[in-house]
C-alpha cells in the first residue's frame, strides 16, 4: 500500500508542475502545447547563426542581404551568392528593389573602406550598370550605409567619417545622384535616415526624432501636419524613438515608436492618428500582409521588444494584437511555428511578395543556433514559418 501512495503522490506532484510551468509562460502559449506540435527547422547553413539586414525580389529571384547579396529563383531551394559586376568578393554597403523588375547594390572592398560602387541590375544580376555616385563623395571623406526604393526613386544615406554628419541623396535609379537639401527643425545635427517610403505625392524620410516630407525627392522638411509623430530623444538622453515606416494599400503612411504607439496618416487627411499595439513594448520595422490572399483584409506585421522579440499581428479593424492562434493570429497555424523559429530573435526585416504570396523575415540569429531567414507561403492556407 505504501508503495501505491507514493506512487500516487508523484504523479500528482508531476501534474501540479506541469500545470505551473504551463501557466508561467508567455504569449497565451502552454509548455505541453509547444511539445505536441513542434516541428524541426533544417534550414540552409548560409543562414544559421547569421544576420539577414535586408529583402526584396525581381521578376526573377528573391533576395536575402548579409555581407553579400543572396539570391534564389521563386521555383527553387537553395540560395547562391550574387556576384555585383562581376565581383564576387564585395560588401554590401546598402540594397534596394521596386519588387517587380530592377535591384540596386552599393558594393564595397571587403573591408568596407573603399566604395567600388552602386549598380543596377534589370536581370537578377547578370547585366549591372552603374549609377554614377561620384557626387556622394569619395571613400575617404564619405561611405554609403544605406539604399532605399521610394515609389520611382533611389535613395542613399551615406555618412561623413570626420565630421560625424548623414546626408541623403537621391536618383531616378539610373542617373547620377544628387544631394537631397533636408530643412532640419532646430539646431541638432541631422540624424541618419532609417527609411524613405512614398505615399500619395510625398516622399516620406524617417528619422529616430522627426519625420519628413516634400512633393520633390530634392526637398524636404520637417512634417508639421497636426499631431505628426516624433521621438522625445530628440531633446533628452533617453527616451521614445521612432524606428520603422511604411505603405499600406491605401497609401496611408505608417509610423512605429519604442513605447508601442502605431501612428497613422490616412491618405489625403490633415491629422495623424494613433493606436497602443503594444503598451510600453518598442515596435519596429512592419509590412502589411492579406490575411487570405489576393483579399484586402490586412493585418501588419510589427517586430517587437520587450522581454522578448519576435513580431505582433495587428488587425487594425479590431485593434487587437498577437501572435498565438487564440488571438486571431493567421500567420502562424500552430503556437509552437512561432515560439520554435521567430520568438526571441531580433526581426531586422519583413518583406510580402504579392506576386508569390509568400513573406520573407529577416532575423539577427547570431549565437542562437537558429536560421536568420524564414518563408511562409500562403496556398488555401498559410504554411507557417520555414526555415530557408
Amino acid at each position: 500500500m505504501k508503495k501505491f501512495r507514493i506512487i500516487e503522490t508523484c504523479a500528482a506532484l508531476l501534474i501540479l508542475l506541469l500545470g505551473l510551468a504551463a501557466a508561467s509562460c508567455t504569449n497565451g502559449y502552454g509548455v505541453l502545447s509547444n511539445i505536441q506540435t513542434e516541428r524541426a527547422q533544417v534550414g540552409t547553413t548560409l543562414f544559421k547563426n547569421a544576420n539577414v539586414k535586408a529583402l526584396g525580389e525581381d521578376s526573377l529571384n528573391y533576395y536575402a542581404v548579409m555581407a553579400k547579396v543572396y539570391c534564389r529563383t521563386f521555383a527553387a531551394d537553395s540560395w547562391t551568392a550574387l556576384a555585383v559586376n562581376g565581383l564576387s568578393n564585395y560588401y554590401t554597403a546598402g540594397f534596394a528593389s521596386d519588387s517587380s523588375s530592377k535591384i540596386w547594390v552599393a558594393s564595397m572592398d571587403p573591408a568596407g573602406t573603399s566604395l567600388y560602387g552602386i549598380y543596377s541590375s534589370a536581370d537578377g544580376g547578370s547585366t549591372c550598370t552603374a549609377v554614377p555616385s561620384t557626387n556622394i563623395g569619395t571613400s575617404t571623406t564619405n561611405t554609403v550605409d544605406a539604399l532605399y526604393w521610394a515609389g520611382d526613386t533611389l535613395f542613399a544615406l551615406a555618412h561623413n567619417h570626420t565630421a560625424a554628419t548623414y546626408s541623403l541623396y537621391y536618383s531616378d535609379g539610373s542617373a547620377a545622384f544628387a544631394a537631397v537639401t533636408i530643412a532640419n527643425s532646430g539646431s541638432e545635427k541631422m540624424p541618419p535616415v532609417l527609411d524613405v517610403v512614398k505615399a500619395g505625392s510625398n516622399y516620406w524620410a524617417l528619422t529616430e526624432s522627426r519625420v519628413y516630407k516634400g512633393t520633390s525627392p530634392s526637398a524636404l522638411t520637417f512634417d508639421a501636419t497636426t499631431t505628426t509623430p516624433t521621438g522625445t530623444i530628440l531633446t533628452s538622453t533617453t527616451g521614445t524613438v521612432l524606428k520603422g515606416i511604411a505603405v499600406d494599400a491605401g497609401g496611408s503612411a505608417l509610423v512605429t515608436r519604442s513605447d508601442g504607439y502605431l501612428f497613422t496618416l490616412t491618405s489625403g487627411a490633415s491629422t495623424w492618428t494613433s493606436a497602443t499595439v503594444l503598451d510600453s513594448v518598442s515596435l519596429g520595422v512592419l509590412a502589411e500582409v492579406p490575411a487570405v490572399p489576393p483579399a484586402t483584409d490586412y493585418r501588419l506585421l510589427v517586430s517587437k521588444h520587450n522581454s522578448t522579440y519576435g513580431y505582433c499581428e495587428w488587425d487594425g479593424s479590431t485593434e487587437v494584437a498577437g501572435n498565438a492562434p487564440s488571438d486571431g493570429a493567421v500567420f502562424s497555424p500552430t503556437a509552437s511555428d512561432y515560439t520554435t523559429t521567430v520568438y526571441d530573435k531580433p526581426v531586422t526585416a519583413l518583406y510580402y511578395s504579392a506576386a508569390n504570396g509568400t513573406i520573407l523575415i529577416g532575423l539577427a540569429a547570431q549565437g542562437s543556433d537558429s536560421y536568420a531567414l524564414y518563408s511562409n507561403t500562403y496556398s488555401s492556407a498559410w504554411s507557417g514559418w520555414t526555415a530557408e
